[in-house]
């Protein structure tokens, strides 16, 4: 009966930390602000232009993003001769689905150019790694949040504008009735906002900014953000992973589990069309 009982004690000892992490990571841990970083033109990246991708992966199979969450296979050469002609609908993130960079055997060089600029007051750390994304003028990304701990993206070809809100506005964003992991998503089209459906959007405030080649800004954890490319862009994340991500990851396992279980919240589903 003891064992029973202490193992009573340990397990409720167990939730409640759970319980304390999550709170902590979701309603606490909104720490930060934006910092835009100006005319940084790292020289070892420069040579990433279309060029060098269709060179050296023109006829190499990748999925592109058409819309949330569907995707479309084609090759990159594809890709870009759709992208030239105005396809203002599809765009390449290669990052949670595989690694373009990696696969390039560049991926490693880069990250010690960023951690070069970003590391050097950064304690803790147990990992970084690195997004990429390449779009046509006009493509987008909706409004969204992400879990990274020091999230940097650095504009290597084009013309992007970002605009970010602050997670203490959470209670406006309309968050869509769906269960992402390490993301949330916003119902709101940044581009034609129905204030009417949406009305608590009035009371945000927007942080807008364009970046220009070789510009780069931090995007703080849990805040807001959506994209438009000016220009056809490509643009490089690099993250920064601190020991308190682990923390961060066990809330958002937490809030995945009681979304779909309890709040019945569907996961999201990634569709690719061959």
């Amino acid at each position: 009966m003891d064992e029973i009982k202490y193992f009573k004690y340990v397990m409720i000892y167990v939730i409640l930390l759970l319980i304390l992490v999550f709170v902590y990571c979701t309603k606490f841990d909104k720490r930060g602000k934006p910092i835009l970083y100006k005319n940084m033109h790292i020289e070892k990246l420069k040579h990433l232009d279309f060029d060098y991708f269709l060179e050296k992966v023109g006829d190499h199979r990748i999925s592109v993003h058409r819309g949330k969450f569907n995707m479309v296979s084609t090759t990159m050469k594809e890709f870009y001769q759709q992208m030239v002609a105005g396809n203002g609908r599809d765009y390449l993130k290669s990052e949670d689905e595989y690694n373009l960079l990696s696969m390039l055997g560049i991926k490693g060089e880069i990250i010690n150019e960023f951690g070069k600029l970003f590391d050097k007051n950064v304690k803790n750390i147990i990992g970084r790694d690195l997004g990429f994304w390449m779009g046509g003028k006009g493509t987008t990304t909706g409004w969204h949040t992400d879990i990274e701990d020091l999230n940097y993206l650095y504009l290597v070809k084009g013309k992007k504008r970002i605009m970010l809100i602050s997670p203490m506005y959470n209670e406006c964003m309309y968050e869509e009735n769906i269960t992402a992991f390490g993301a949330r998503y916003s119902s709101i089209d940044f581009k034609n906002v129905d204030y009417d459906k949406y009305p608590k959007f009035k009371n945000v405030v927007i942080h807008t900014y364009i970046l220009n080649e070789g510009d780069c800004i931090h995007i703080p954890k849990n805040w807001w953000h959506c994209v438009e490319n000016l220009e056809d862009s490509i643009g490089v994340v690099y993250k920064i992973f601190r020991f308190n991500m682990l923390f961060t990851t066990l809330s958002e396992k937490i809030r995945n589990i009681v979304n779909v279980y309890i709040y019945r919240k569907p996961a999201n589903r990634v569709t690719i069309t061959k």
